[in-house]
């Protein structure tokens, strides 16, 4: 994990004297994550932006074993914190009938929004709005299956009893958080 997270450092992981696993430190994820899934099929990325989330999702296709293909193996990292988070693994299954493989997944959302505290090694985390997270899947899911955008729920902010909902025109580079929603890399989810 360390070695997805950190692409531009290179590690060497090594058991009983035997090289296991290397990587080069060149900054490829791609290339990385290739390696690391033995290069079978062809490894996907999906870059979405939904609600309060963005997403750099990767992703291999796994061949069907005996007839089953369902399983999924999940790398989830939040703002480059290795997380092993039920929310992420339910939006991930939810999603992994047709999609089932090797995932690495990159959620980046402001400090405030996410809970690290809540685990002593901080393995897990609580999002201030886990819909978000299935909302960012789905649209990371049709991104892949190459299907028409998908149109995620409007995130909504609770102050003083009442629901207010965000209404901003992210075409016109308003700022969001911190982030500037101009890089022609990203997809941006509107709700619809």
């Amino acid at each position: 994990e360390y070695a997805v997270c950190r692409p531009e450092i290179s590690f060497m992981l090594e058991h009983d004297g035997k090289e296991i696993f290397t990587s080069d430190g060149s900054g490829d994820k791609k290339r990385l994550l290739s390696r690391l899934w033995n290069g079978e099929q062809d490894v996907k990325c999906v870059k979405v932006i939904s609600g309060h989330i963005k997403l750099e999702c990767w992703h291999q296709q796994r061949k069907a074993i005996r007839g089953n293909a369902s399983r999924s193996d999940i790398m989830a990292f939040v703002n480059l914190r290795a997380v092993n988070d039920p929310v992420i693994k339910g939006a991930v299954n939810a999603i992994s009938k047709e999609f089932a493989g090797n995932w690495a997944l990159f959620f980046t959302l402001d400090a405030p929004l996410v809970d690290v505290n809540i685990h002593p090694a901080k393995a897990e985390v609580k999002f201030r709005y886990p819909s978000e997270i299935y909302d960012v899947m789905l649209a990371a899911a049709h991104e892949l299956s190459g299907e028409a955008e998908y149109k995620t729920h409007e995130p909504k902010f609770k102050g003083g009893g009442k629901n207010l909902n965000l209404d901003l025109d992210l075409n016109n580079n308003n700022n969001l958080g911190g982030w500037r929603f101009n890089d022609p890399d990203w997809r941006v989810m509107q709700s619809g």
